[in-house]
């Protein structure tokens, strides 16, 4: 194999590293705003008896993100996470809570619809395996089937042609 195959591998086992590394670590699309605050669900319930809640906005997946009325952590926004689909009844008492203790807050729930990005981020691994079977496969054409000559043994059978029989060999010890 020569200087430039070899780099080429490397380089493209380096991309593939990097790709799932980003995918699987990187991908917080509804992850709170650079300038937001991250609260435990429990600190934001907290807020939420404290009357501390101007805006609130509920997600199907899970996050509640939106502003305070004073400051937490010197921050206005924040940013908290529930279980990753709440049921309607848990946002709409939710909702009440909010609205009873912090008049004048506005509540929105919004319906994130999975995308074709996350169809795509299931069917990774398939796609992977299917990918590393096919480079597998082409590799091993291009070595002229030398992969199956592996562990062959080189020993020649041989042919007796002479036949024996049980009197031939009977009363001998």
């Amino acid at each position: 194999m020569g200087q430039k195959q070899i780099a080429g591998y490397l380089i493209s086992w380096l991309l593939l590293i990097f790709l799932l590394t980003s995918l699987t670590r990187g991908c917080n699309f509804l992850g709170p705003p650079v300038e937001s605050s991250q609260l435990l669900y429990s600190d934001f319930v907290h807020e939420v008896e404290r009357g501390n809640i101007k805006n609130a906005l509920f997600t199907s997946k899970g996050m509640v993100t939106g502003e305070l009325a004073q400051p937490v952590n010197g921050k206005n926004l924040f940013s908290t996470e529930m279980s990753p689909s709440p049921s309607m009844d848990f946002v709409e008492s939710m909702r009440k809570t909010i609205i009873d203790k912090n008049p004048g807050a506005k509540v929105e729930f919004k319906i994130i619809r999975s995308s074709n990005f996350d169809l795509l981020i299931s069917f990774f691994p398939l796609i992977f395996i299917g990918v590393f079977m096919f480079l597998l496969f082409k590799r091993q054409n291009q070595q002229g089937n030398n992969a199956i000559l592996f562990g062959k043994s080189k020993a020649k059978l041989i042919l007796n042609t002479k036949n024996v029989t049980f009197a031939d060999v009977s009363g001998q010890d």
